[in-house]
């Protein structure tokens, strides 16, 4: 599976760095138990500016629990923005928690595929598809506004759109800083698609996605930490 990367740099702004802080380490172990690697945005953002780390952490927080859209839902629009944009890294991590969340695997392969009549979904979510495709597009016909309001709640819609805007934020930073999918379930486009089986572009194993659970320690973790340290607030980074 590949997913189209567009570059929009002729070469990258930085390299990765060293992990110096304890923030960017912690975040590293974390990152090595869920995914069996350090994602890349941990190296080349987050051990230079850890304010960034704790401002993603604020963004999930909000998808995790104040949307009042299906966790499938999300990662729908999370990944059609994703690849509207061309930002290959978020769409990776889009399909890696829809597999791990165990969400319906073959409509996020319909997804990448183009497929977005695939009987795998229902009206609603047929609905919620064409909209985040036609906003990010450029232009909503009042048919397609219709249709929306038809399936979901004016809350779930102000829900809609803040994860629209919320995700062309992470595809924007990714694409500056020349971030391309770590290959967990899908190569960039720059990648063969001969032999790849979840291999990163140097080549490289990556270890098996974990379950759920592993993603709740994540974020359950984090929230944790910062509950229990006032003094972590972003302000104070």
């Amino acid at each position: 599976m590949k997913l189209r990367h567009k570059h929009v740099m002729e070469e990258p702004l930085l390299s990765p760095a060293p992990l110096k802080s304890w923030k960017s380490r912690l975040a590293a172990f974390f990152s090595k138990r869920m995914f069996g690697l350090v994602i890349s945005p941990i190296s080349i953002l987050y051990t230079r500016n850890p304010a960034l780390l704790f401002f993603s952490l604020k963004l999930e927080s909000t998808f995790n629990g104040k949307l009042k859209i299906s966790e499938r839902e999300k990662l729908f629009i999370r990944l059609l923005v994703s690849m509207q944009n061309g930002c290959s890294f978020c769409g990776d991590m889009a399909l890696a928690h829809a597999f791990q969340k165990k969400v319906g695997r073959d409509s996020f392969v319909a997804l990448v595929n183009g497929d977005y009549e695939c009987h795998e979904f229902n009206d609603a979510e047929k609905a919620l598809i064409g909209f985040v495709n036609q906003r990010m597009q450029g232009f909503v016909n009042r048919d397609r506004v219709q249709e929306l309001r038809t399936y979901y709640s004016e809350r779930q819609i102000v829900d809609i759109g803040w994860a629209i805007a919320a995700e062309c934020y992470y595809n924007t930073l990714a694409l500056t800083f020349s971030i391309e999918s770590n290959g967990l379930v899908a190569a960039p486009d720059s990648e063969d698609d001969a032999g790849f089986q979840g291999r990163t572009r140097s080549g490289k194993e990556t270890a098996a996605l974990k379950p759920h659970s592993a993603v709740e320690t994540w974020n359950s973790s984090w929230v944790l930490m910062i509950s229990s340290y006032p003094h972590l607030s972003i302000g104070a980074i």
